[in-house]
Formats: C-alpha cells, structure tokens, sequence
C-alpha cells in the first residue's frame, strides 16, 4: 500500500537564507579591499599584509558557506525557486570573492601600486564596484522577503528597484575602468613591462566585481520573474 504525503510536506523552504549569509560575506571582502588599496598605497605593508589575511580567511568563510548551500539543497522535494537558478546566483557571488581574493594577492605578493597620479582614481573605482556589490546584496535580501512572502507584489517591487541601481552603479565602474586604462597608458613607459601587464589585469579584475555583481542581479531578476 503506497503511503500519501500531504503537498505541504513535500515542498521546502528556499535556501535563500544561505545565499543571504553568502552574500553578506563576499560583501565585507569587498569592503576589505578599499582598506587594502589604501594601505597599499601608503606603503603601509604591514597593514596591507593584515588586510590580505583578512581577505583571504573572508573568502574561505564565502567556500564554506558555498559548500554548505550545496549539501543542503534538497534533491527530491520540491522548492519555491529552480535549483539551478540558486546555484547560478550563487556562483556569481562567489566569483567576486574569489576576484577580490586575487586582487588582494597579486598586490601584496609584487608589492605594486598603481602610479601616484592614478591612486585617487583606483580608489574610487574599487569604492565604486564595492557599491555594487552592496546593491546586489540588497536584492539578494529583498528575494528572500520576496520568496517567504509568498512570492508578494510589494516585496517584487523592491527587488525592481535594486535591480535597477546595480545596474547604474556598473555601468559607472565601466567608464572608471575605460578612463583609468587609458592613464594607465599615458604612464606605462615609466612602469617596468611586467607591472604595466599586471596594473591592466588588476583593472579588468575590478571591473569584474561589478560586472559579477551585475549578473547576481540578473540571477536575482531571473528568479523573481519565473
């Protein structure tokens, strides 16, 4: 005699809650590479060394909790949202942990900065990107009230408005990055060869916190819309 089980009893909360905790994690690595770029700029090589680490052990917590969404998601109940969708949006996030921890070691290991003249500009365009990923972090939060509302009009009109300021922000980290690449080449004659190649991958690398930070925002869209 085969056993029925309610429907209730088949369909499970969302892991959202986890992708939240992902977020808020690749969040503070971000932040952490302002601090390090200005240590870094200072010549502070202690404090930039700290900021590494601190980057470093960050980004571990983010695999952690990467690894835990994944032995947690159920396999055979159903869920509010696709699971492919979920472990879309939480690849792209981990992507900016992992471009930030890159960032952050190939700094600290060469000891390079960027030219004087330049180091207002970096600044600004890593602050920038770090917006975005706060952005982002803001529609991964209003998907989670989107999803344990019941899937609520209100809450899909704040996920709207998030996306719509992750996008702004982005499109501004693409004019940084196109005008510091090309001050970067006005100065790369005064650069060893290896540094100049090294200063222009550290620029797509900023740039690719923001353009990650967009596609969290498209996963995001993408969920809330199916």
């Amino acid at each position: 005699m085969s056993i029925r089980m309610p429907i209730a009893d088949l369909v499970v909360k969302s892991p959202i809650e986890t992708i939240t905790q992902h977020i808020d994690v690749t969040l503070q690595a971000t932040e952490a590479l302002i601090t390090f770029f200005q240590a870094e700029f200072s010549k502070q090589w202690d404090e930039a060394a700290t900021e590494h680490k601190r980057i470093v052990e960050i980004e571990h917590q983010a695999d952690e909790l990467k690894a835990q969404f994944r032995r947690n998601m159920p396999k055979r109940l159903m869920m509010p949202v696709a699971r492919t969708d979920l472990l879309k949006l939480i690849t792209s996030q981990d992507k900016i942990a992992n471009c930030v921890k890159d960032i952050a070691g190939i700094m600290v290991g060469r000891r390079m900065r960027f030219p004087k003249p330049m180091r207002a500009g970096v600044i600004d365009f890593v602050t920038t990107a770090a917006e975005t990923v706060r952005y982002a972090k803001e529609a991964v939060h209003h998907l989670d009230k989107f999803v344990k509302s019941g899937f609520g009009q209100h809450s899909l009109e704040r996920v709207e408005a998030s996306l719509a300021v992750i996008d702004d922000a982005e499109r501004k980290t693409d004019i940084m990055q196109s005008e510091l690449r090309a001050q970067l080449f006005e100065l790369e004659s005064k650069l060893s060869p290896i540094d100049a190649m090294f200063l222009y991958e550290v620029l797509v690398w900023i740039g690719d916190i923001a353009d990650n930070a967009e596609n969290v925002g498209n996963h995001v869209q993408s969920i809330a819309l199916s």
